[in-house]
């Protein structure tokens, strides 16, 4: 019977009201007889009313080529998402794709989870095991501002979704909806398909209430029954319960628990990760027993370093094939610092690959003179972690590949290999003992190399002054002059905000995996604007509400042109102007209409959309951003008209500075007419 309760709440959102699920399956038998079993049913209180809610103490196993030892679900999350996995089609992936392999159905036999389809049991495992989907942001959710005391903001790994909406109604200023870009990015980061976001919230809104069931102390019993544990629980459910624990094998536990090192861990003896002081630790296997190795922090501190092949003790630790004379040898360790990146005591994995003269170098740094790589080591694990077989980066000039496969770098001109070797970060007795802190979220991308270091604030922005004399001054200078003539640049600024550069990347990141992975199309435009409003866009970036709007004639958003021509139409009446020279994620655009407030959908539905519209698809000039995150603010470019050159000596000289004025009157009055012409056209003016 409580097989077929549980399949019935499965296929019902996770969760049933309990008076409808009495009524119409068990008329006359009391709620406390049905679902006894609290291994597998909590009854919650939501509004007045009591719902069932299913869970399970199954969760799914996260470790690549697991030899089968640790209890869990062996299953491909994608695969338990959808029934597919897109790795597997395009290069493979490591994670195994059978839900009724022999091992998996042992397992779904002893939880008594067989009977339940692929659908229904990731539900269950998506509500029970809070590993699998990132949490709540508990800082989002107080604190006033748009992201509350959140200081990641945009890049936080957590969902900024308001926690109140999940147990009430709620019309706070908070996001409610798992579509919106802050929980749509970090949940589209974690794989999840596009077509599971509508239904997540009864996934957070179940697992909400199995949180709070077990904070209002429904028993000690009850919590540890939810852990698995069965002592203390009267009734012969818990009884039951506790038979079945008794005749399962005692699980191998294979990862730190971090509460244990910071102090205290409420779930003592009966945590399911192991409790240890340090962050690490190396063990030996002697008579089919794991034993703790002597000097654990002496061969954690060798391990790191990676020009170690093997530790000092005798006999060593030999670190390629993890033996130690004839002996298994392992690492246990706490969760990887990508996975939850605001915890303290996490495992920091670090990259690095071997050059000619056998030095291990960090990427990403410059190192002895080396031209920096556009990838760091939080990158490169990132990407290890999420199942890619390979990336490409450059540094300098030069272009390379890293087989996460073979662990070897290739240059893609010369093809020289280098090893590559994953290390993690050494963290002594000393450094446990004192971290005590969360440590500031990670950087999420690197500033660009043209930038100057010594002018990068940790918040707002500078406007550094680009030398004329330099590339980068002379190519702007180029574009500027090649649609708008008589008219001379006094300087070019290089706007330097941290924050806008890095959610500009994440942005363009999100777009890419958005587009199967395929690079998006980002494009340098023009924007002519008031100076009135140049500090708040270098700033803020570029918000059409705020900095007000000159028209909407392809939709309401904010305007760019791929010719300063155009943009210099909406610079003001002073003598001295300003335009900015931005990046722009223009993506997949189609054309515009006055109507629009987001670009249109592609298919008529309401998951895939365009990126940007335009005024013309096959020849596109101007082009309307309507997400903020799509636009970098670059450059700052100061000019003014020209003034005629008069040499006393020379009538040529006289004559050619004639011409150029008067070309330069030409080609503003051409810009002006072609204004005036789209204003006549379309009834209304662009911002541009």
């Amino acid at each position: 019977m409580e097989a077929e309760i549980l399949k019935f709440i499965c296929a019902n959102q996770g969760a049933v009201d309990a008076e409808e699920l009495m009524f119409n399956l068990f008329p006359g038998q009391s709620t406390d007889e049905v679902i006894s079993n609290q291994s597998k049913f909590a009854l919650c209180s939501s509004n007045g009313k009591q719902r069932v809610v299913a869970r399970t103490s199954l969760r799914l196993c996260r470790k690549k080529d697991c030899p089968g030892t640790c209890g869990e679900l062996h299953l491909c999350r994608n695969f338990l998402y959808t029934g597919s996995c897109h790795f597997l089609q395009r290069r493979g992936c490591s994670f195994p794709h059978v839900l009724n392999s022999d091992y998996n159905q042992r397992l779904l036999e002893e939880h008594e989870l067989e009977g339940l389809s692929r659908a229904e049991l990731c539900t269950l495992l998506l509500q029970s095991d809070n590993t699998i989907l990132p949490a709540i942001c508990f800082d989002y959710n107080n604190g006033d501002g748009e992201f509350g005391r959140c200081t990641s903001g945009l890049a936080c790994e957590r969902l900024h979704i308001c926690q109140k909406s999940l147990t009430q109604s709620c019309s706070c200023s908070r996001a409610h909806d798992f579509t919106a870009f802050q929980p749509k990015k970090v949940l589209h980061d974690k794989m999840v398909p596009d077509d599971m976001l509508r239904s997540l919230r009864s996934v957070y809104v179940n697992r909400e209430a199995l949180r709070l069931h077990m904070r209002r102390g429904s028993g000690r019993a009850r919590r540890g029954n939810l852990i698995g544990a069965a002592g203390g629980q009267e009734g012969n459910g818990a009884g039951d319960q506790k038979g079945r624990q008794k005749n399962k094998p005692v699980k191998d536990k294979t990862e730190i628990c971090m509460y244990f090192i910071k102090g205290y861990c409420k779930h003592d003896d009966k945590c399911f990760k192991a409790h240890d002081k340090m962050p690490y630790r190396w063990q030996v296997q002697e008579g089919g027993q794991w034993k703790a190795l002597p000097d654990n922090e002496t061969i954690e501190k060798e391990y790191c370093d990676p020009s170690n092949t093997y530790s000092s003790g005798s006999p060593p630790v030999h670190f390629d094939t993890m033996t130690r004379g004839g002996n298994k040898v392992r690492r246990l360790t706490t969760v990887n610092s990508l996975v939850e990146p605001t915890f303290i005591h996490t495992t920091e994995w670090l990259w690095y690959w071997q050059d000619e003269f056998g030095k291990w170098n960090l990427y990403g740094p410059d190192s002895a003179g080396r031209k920096s790589s556009d990838i760091r080591s939080e990158t490169l694990e990132q990407k290890f972690l999420d199942n890619e077989s390979e990336v490409e980066f450059s540094a300098g000039s030069q272009s390379y590949s890293l087989s996460f496969q073979d662990m070897i770098q290739t240059n893609k001109h010369y093809r020289t290999k280098r090893l590559v070797s994953r290390r993690p970060l050494f963290v002594s007795a000393a450094d446990v003992r004192t971290k005590k802190v969360r440590k500031p979220p990670a950087i999420f991308s690197p500033v660009p190399d043209h930038w100057d270091k010594t002018q990068i604030p940790p918040t707002g922005f500078s406007r550094v002054a680009v030398p004329r004399t330099s590339d980068e001054f002379q190519k702007i200078e180029a574009r500027f002059h090649s649609t708008l003539r008589g008219f001379d640049i006094v300087k070019i600024e290089r706007i330097q905000n941290k924050a806008l550069w890095e959610v500009f990347q994440l942005q363009k990141t999100q777009m890419k995996n958005n587009n199967s992975g395929r690079e998006v199309e980002e494009k340098q435009l023009f924007h002519g604007t008031d100076s009135k409003h140049i500090n708040a866009i270098c700033l803020n970036n570029f918000d059409w509400r705020i900095c007000g709007v000159n028209g909407t004639a392809y939709g309401k958003g904010s305007y760019f042109a791929r010719d300063a021509k155009y943009s210099h139409s909406y610079t003001g009446d002073s003598d001295v102007k300003t335009m900015f020279v931005s990046r722009v994620l223009v993506g997949s655009y189609t054309k515009g209409d006055s109507s629009y407030v987001r670009p249109p959908s592609k298919d008529g539905g309401v998951i895939n959309f365009y990126d940007s519209c335009v005024n013309d698809i096959a020849n596109p000039s101007i082009f309307v951003v309507f997400e903020k995150h799509q636009i970098y603010p670059e450059y700052l470019l100061t000019y003014k008209t020209t003034q005629p050159l008069v040499d006393r000596y020379s009538s040529a000289s006289m004559y050619q500075g004639s011409t150029a004025s008067n070309q330069g009157s030409t080609a503003s009055n051409q810009g002006s007419t072609a204004s005036n012409q789209a204003n006549s056209s379309d009834n209304s003016c662009l911002i541009a």
